[in-house]
């Protein structure tokens, strides 16, 4: 989706709409939808441009009757007075609409919301504008948010669960009355008109307009050319007005329950009339910095959302999250990943490394969704490792997660089943497009066991700039703990051991735009009844622990990750796993990394594709304490170098190639060059 942002409001050259050469011509000037009208339509033949004009105008007029909450009867105006749990019938093109309004709050973080009338009229903004107490105002934002509604699309019924809560059509309805004109338009054989709905435009074929100054309308400062497209202007400037004081605009922000701060005003060119009303909003609620961030993404329904720093809201990776933005039914995405690894013949002292080059589809994986309604959605991921399943081969088919969602609102939403463990930087966003290197950290494989997922159950959303993730799961079993890790202590929700289980726990700081920053735990005891030979209980208890951070300006991308583990009764984990020397268990275990890289493409304006060079430098020891009586194995103390580059022709596609310097204290490091093609859908 191409979309643009502008600190300017749209200005038509001359007060009048851009013309064109054409065989008849037909304008008008209406008023509909509370605002004005202007249409150009061109034909064929004039009596052809005067139908099409009029199955336009009819058009606009009856989404007004459809979607008004000013008129009484409308469906929306009576949702917006019905008992709390009254099914209301709207219509499934209502129902279906108000779906998809729902979706694009999600998808702009809840910059744009379609349920804002709470606050709309806490602010007077539908008679005489007042500043709310803040008990008014918190009251009025509590009522506020899709959460309060349930929409069964396929009845065409809407329920409101709150008596405050109400939709407010002001900000996209609009964009979906020019989007169904323009469709009428289409059907008559129309191919280029332009309609002016209140200052938003939506053209068929090719128009120019210019884009002024919202301080000084008179001057342009930029002409642009819109082609089969939409673009809306969000701004105060002209319907601002000043109440006891405080400048008062009709442009609230869902998350403060106040005006959005007036800078100006953002322009939207979207190819829908409704995506272009409804963005221009959210880009005027978040702000310049924010706005920009937002306008750079990908945001179309059928698109796989755009990676993010951090864990995210819903704590997997893009395509995983395609279940999120659908309406109902299923949800079909996956990723996959062939690798190429070539090992240098001599280890870092000198003698044969002994390693064989090899080449291996190493993931496919499909994620399969189901969205119940607005509340209820499975997601799972089921994986195949190495290609080939079968006694002879490597290969294996797993199941990387199932769960089912309760979706109840923004701060809070339950998850159960097998979730992935809300650790690290990779082992949420595991997908190959979201992260560079052919090969994942080992600091997240070996301190933190990626890909780590466990059976439970637990809460997950955001509030404000905070996300976070917090669930009760089975502990692991220490009886697959080693001297390279926990990792084999992982139950992977088959047949689990359930004796001990643990709590998990995740906070992200995700305020800033690209930016991520927080910490991680896991903590549980893994003995699961175990006892030694000479009959003590394990109890293992086991804590693992991150701190990370991750930040994507413009074309820079920098990312760092510190973990640890504790191991308590690591002496008896090795006597009952009969461990001996420098085959202990470590009962601390540490790690590192730092990540540094720059797309060198996006010094090109509009292009797609990104091209990264990247450094990364990482130091682990699984072995960093061992119990006394028992020995430290010198080729767990490891540091890696990868100097590579990740190319990306469009942002579901990826080419990895590194080189990787690996060294450790016993001197058996052994170098190698790794080739990566990943995809996601």
């Amino acid at each position: 989706m191409r979309l643009r942002l502008s600190l300017c409001l749209i200005f038509l050259l001359g007060g009048a709409l851009p013309r064109a050469v054409a065989a008849a011509t037909v304008e008008r000037r209406l008023v509909a939808m509370g605002t004005s009208l202007d249409l150009r339509v061109e034909a064929s033949d004039r009596p052809g441009a005067l139908r099409a004009s009029e199955e336009a105008v009819a058009e606009i007029s009856r989404i007004e009757q459809l979607l008004s909450t000013w008129k009484a009867g409308g469906p929306l105006e009576r949702l917006n007075r019905s008992r709390p749990g009254e099914r209301v019938d709207v219509g499934r093109e209502a129902a279906l609409l108000l779906s998809e309004v729902e979706a694009w709050s999600d998808r702009t973080r809840g910059a744009f919301d379609p349920s804002v009338l709470p606050l709309v009229r806490a602010w007077g903004l539908r008679g005489t504008r007042r500043v709310p107490s803040a008990a008014e105002r918190a009251r009025a934002l509590a009522a506020t948010g899709t959460r309060h509604f349930a929409i069964d699309t396929e009845r065409g019924e809407v329920q409101r669960l709150s008596p405050r809560a109400g939709i407010d059509e002001g900000a996209w309805g609009k964009g979906y009355a020019l989007d169904t004109a323009a469709a009428r338009l289409k059907k008559a054989g129309v191919t280029e008109a332009v309609l002016d709905l209140g200052g938003q435009l939506l053209v068929l074929g090719r128009a120019e307009v210019a884009v002024a100054d919202p301080r000084r309308r008179g001057l342009a400062a930029v002409l642009l050319s819109l082609s089969d497209s939409s673009l809306s202007t969000s701004g105060n400037s002209e319907r601002g007005r000043t109440v006891a004081g405080q400048r008062v605009g009709h442009l609230l922000d869902p998350h403060s329950g106040g005006p959005a701060p007036d800078f100006g005003s953002a322009t939207a060119i979207a190819p829908s009339g409704l995506v272009a009303d409804i963005l221009s909003t959210a880009f005027f609620v978040l702000g310049p910095e924010k706005g920009l961030a937002l306008s750079q993404l990908k945001l179309g329904e059928a698109a796989v959302p755009p990676p993010s720093a951090g864990a995210g809201p819903y704590g997997v990776g893009p395509a995983a999250a395609k279940v999120y933005a659908a309406k109902t039914g299923i949800s079909l995405g996956g990723y996959g990943e062939a690798l190429y690894q070539n090992f240098e013949r001599k280890d870092q002292s000198g003698a044969p490394s002994h390693q064989d080059d090899q080449v291996t589809l190493l993931r496919a994986v499909i994620y399969l969704g189901y969205k119940f309604d607005d509340h209820f959605l499975l997601n799972t991921e089921l994986e195949y490792e190495n290609a080939v399943v079968a006694s002879d081969k490597k290969g294996e088919a797993e199941i990387e997660f199932a769960y089912l969602d309760y979706r109840y609102s923004r701060p809070l939403n339950i998850r159960a089943g097998l979730v992935l463990i809300p650790m690290g930087l990779v082992n949420p966003l595991h997908e190959p497009t979201s992260f560079l290197g052919a090969l994942r950290p080992d600091v997240e494989q070996r301190i933190i066991p990626s890909t780590w997922r466990e059976l439970g159950f637990g809460v997950y959303g955001e509030a404000g700039p905070v996300t976070y993730h917090a669930y009760l799961v089975n502990g692991l079993n220490a009886e697959g703990y080693s001297a390279e890790g926990i990792r084999e202590g992982r139950q992977e929700g088959s047949e689990a051991l359930a004796r001990n289980w643990a709590f998990t726990a995740r906070v992200d700081y995700t305020g800033t735009p690209g930016f991520a920053a927080g910490a991680s735990v896991f903590s549980g005891r893994a003995g699961q009844g175990r006892v030694t030979p000479s009959g003590r209980a394990i109890g293992a208890s086991t804590t693992v622990w991150d701190a990370h951070a991750d930040w994507r300006w413009r074309g820079v991308w920098l990312r760092g990750l510190y973990a640890g583990s504790r191991v308590a009764d690591a002496a008896l984990v090795n006597e009952h796993n009969g461990f001996a020397r420098e085959e202990s268990v470590g009962s601390r275990q540490e790690g590192w990394y730092l990540q540094a890289a720059f797309d060198v493409l996006s010094l090109k304006a509009g292009s797609r594709s990104s091209l990264f060079p990247f450094l990364r430098y990482e130091k682990f020891d699984t072995q960093a304490e061992v119990p006394v009586g028992y020995e430290r194995n010198p080729e767990n103390n490891t540091n890696v170098l990868t100097v590579g580059l990740g190319f990306k022709p469009i942002e579901q596609l990826i080419v990895k190639t590194d080189w990787q310097r690996r060294r450790n204290a016993a001197r058996t490091g052994v170098n190698q060059w790794n080739v990566a093609l990943g995809y996601i859908f």
